[in-house]
């Protein structure tokens, strides 16, 4: 018993301090450099692929150079009028991102707030902050200068550029 138990100890502490290195890792700015798909022809044909419409981006890859924060805090900048803030953090080998509502857009339209918060589709944070459901993603690997989010077999590479 007291054996199970010290392995229980000793992957809880394992798996912390993988979680603290990852939240280190992953402070600095990334862009997007590739998607792969290792999927075999059958693999790729049980589901069928949902077109995507990229949105614009200065970097020209319809996915934006994400910059993650010491404090929590993530920027995703799309173009000079277009960015986006949010809250990260990492849990279980996932990236958990909450997405800020801006303050103007949660002014001008109160009643879809009300709707949205009530639908438990938003949430309002201490900060005053509106925020969309967090969306978890996989972390395949993450070294000093790579990252990858997926899995074995389809995942994206960044690249880190500060």
């Amino acid at each position: 018993m007291k054996i199970r138990i010290l392995i229980i100890f000793l992957l809880t502490i394992g798996m912390t301090n993988a979680q603290e290195k990852y939240s280190e890792l992953i402070i600095g700015t990334w862009e997007f450099d590739k998607n792969c798909d290792l999927r075999t022809d059958a693999e790729k044909n049980v589901f069928e692929e949902i077109p995507w419409c990229p949105p614009y981006t200065e970097n020209g890859t319809g996915y934006p150079t994400r910059t993650f924060k010491n404090d929590g805090e993530y920027i995703d900048y799309f173009t000079s009028e277009h960015i986006e803030y949010g809250k990260w953090k990492i849990r279980n080998g996932k990236l958990i991102l909450k997405n800020r509502i801006p303050k103007q857009n949660a002014e001008s339209r109160k009643e879809l707030i009300e709707r949205f918060l009530k639908k438990g589709l938003i949430s309002k944070e201490s900060d005053g902050f509106y925020y969309q459901k967090p969306i978890e993603i996989d972390i395949k690997s993450l070294t000093e200068n790579q990252l990858e989010f997926g899995n074995e077999k389809v995942y994206s590479i960044h690249k880190r550029i500060k």
